[in-house]
């Protein structure tokens, strides 16, 4: 059997092999709270996509990155599954929620998405020799909530579950204040925005105005995130690095929280208070979502020093991220969890 340091370095040593230029790790966070003792299974967490038909990509000026990039990762994670499960551990990919997109597409329909990415979908969910990665709902695909092979959330840790998995948009006060058709619309003006960025709000109105002048009234209820900030991210040379056991994690408190962490916190105590839910809620420590393509892991261990709770934002691959040198780079992220060791991992692709 493995130490949860050798499973990460399986996963790294076929990640580092040629064509990624680089690999950056963007936080970790191994400390004993998490409460996952169990090294035999390593998750790996892939945030949104937003994958949407050819034909509808070509309205938006921005949509998924990297295609051929993300099947060569699926690939490589193939092969460190076989790896590991030769020293008797497991990998479980979860997909975060907001595969797809149908707010972009315009129809909830995925026929035209899946025809359009078949070769990524076989490998991420689809084929019985893929990853058969289990599929959590978004807000931008809940129409899949239909569908019995997608979940809206997952328990992390099995019998002695640590942890739960979920899309994010719950926590989210833009997500549940506004209906879906209005948050539609405005995906829709948002990808007609000329480049994906940061607005000044008045900037912001008047591209919106030139859409619908009816909406400007709505417009400080638009979230455009632009390149989202990363910290300090280490570069990852070989497989044996050994970074830091907390690197690029906010504490409650101390300002550069993640903004949704209050609101993962209040779920869980909330739910663990709870006699009539599940059982798994008292011994929740870890939160992993993606939703607002903001790679990041925050810790609270102020609100219930007995019950603290970590979130890990996985980020995405759609829109930008920038690191503390102010470099730009298209999202391309990836969470690893394995026993008490929590990793996001930035991947540099060429081009």
């Amino acid at each position: 059997m493995l130490t949860a340091h050798q499973c990460h370095h399986t996963i790294l040593a076929h990640l580092l092999e040629p064509f990624f230029v680089e690999l950056r790790l963007v936080a970790r966070f191994c400390d004993p709270i998490l409460g996952n003792a169990d090294n035999n299974e390593v998750q790996v967490f892939v945030p949104d996509l937003h994958l949407v038909s050819d034909e509808a990509s070509l309205r938006y000026s921005y949509s998924f990155n990297h295609r051929h990039a993300f099947v060569v990762m699926m690939n490589r994670l193939l092969r460190a599954r076989e790896d590991l499960e030769a020293e008797e551990h497991s990998l479980q990919c979860i997909q975060l929620g907001d595969l797809y997109d149908f707010w972009r597409e315009g129809r909830d329909d995925p026929t035209s998405i899946m025809d359009d990415h078949s070769t990524l979908l076989a490998y991420l969910y689809r084929h019985p020799d893929g990853l058969r990665a289990k599929v959590l709902t978004g807000n931008h695909d809940a129409a899949m909530a239909a569908d019995p092979s997608f979940f809206r959330r997952l328990f992390l840790g099995g019998e002695s579950p640590f942890g739960l998995a979920m899309h994010g948009d719950w926590f989210d006060p833009l997500e549940t204040a506004l209906p879906d058709w209005l948050q539609a619309f405005f995906v829709q003006i948002a990808g007609k925005i000329p480049k994906e960025g940061s607005y000044d709000i008045g900037e912001l109105q008047t591209l919106i105005a030139d859409h619908q002048p009816d909406a400007a009234t709505l417009v400080n209820r638009i979230r455009i995130d632009g390149a989202a900030k990363v910290g300090s991210l280490r570069q990852v040379n070989t497989p044996n690095s050994s970074p830091p056991k907390i690197h690029n994690v906010s504490l409650r408190g101390e300002g550069d929280e993640h903004p949704l962490l209050h609101r993962a916190v209040e779920l869980v105590h909330t739910c663990a208070q709870r006699e009539d839910l599940h059982e798994a809620w008292p011994k929740v420590r870890l939160v992993v979502i993606g939703h607002t393509h903001r790679a990041q892991i925050s810790v609270d261990r102020i609100t219930k020093p007995d019950h603290p709770v970590v979130i890990m934002d996985c980020g995405a691959w759609i829109e930008k991220c920038k690191d503390s040198r102010g470099r730009v780079q298209r999202n391309a992220q990836l969470g690893v969890v394995c026993g008490d060791d929590c990793r996001i991992y930035q991947l540099v692709v060429p081009g």
